[in-house]
């Protein structure tokens, strides 16, 4: 057995699930090539963007909620963010100090911070239908848009 298939197995990834990995640092058509890679480019999907919001400027989450906007009617997309330190509980904000410590020594330091309300605002102005998010009010959490896209039947 392959390792790609050995991993697949050992993880319980099932066999039509597909990974895309992507350097964003390489690559600015991303979206373009996400969509190259699928068999049904205008069937539902199931896209996740995590850990990546708090190195994109606003602009860049903005392309993205859009790009997630323009997906099938009864896709899913996931998106992680990070919540303002200063608006993080106190007892979660020296964890955020923390993990902000490292991408910052390395050259890679977060530009964005976001609230659960601020990336609902930025979906919804996005055209992102049904979002809401999964874990309010933690420090990191996540965006689940479920249903997003254009219906192409009346509903």
């Amino acid at each position: 057995m392959e390792a790609a298939a050995t991993d697949r197995a050992w993880l319980g990834v099932q066999e039509w699930l597909k990974f895309v990995p992507m350097d964003f640092k390489k690559r600015d058509d991303w979206w373009d090539e996400l969509a190259a890679s699928r068999s049904d480019a205008g069937g539902p999907a199931v896209a996740a963007s995590l850990g990546v919001s708090m190195y994109l400027t606003k602009e860049a989450i903005d392309a993205t909620l859009r790009h997630a906007a323009a997906l099938a009617h009864g896709s899913t997309f996931a998106m992680t963010f990070i919540f303002p330190i200063e608006l993080a509980d106190p007892e979660a904000r020296p964890g955020l100090q923390m993990a902000e410590k490292g991408p910052r020594a390395s050259g890679t330091p977060f530009v964005s911070f976001v609230t659960p309300d601020g990336l609902l605002a930025l979906a919804r102005a996005a055209g992102v239908q049904g979002s809401r998010p999964s874990v309010g009010g933690r420090p990191c959490a996540a965006l689940l848009l479920r249903k997003v896209g254009r219906s192409t039947s009346a509903e």
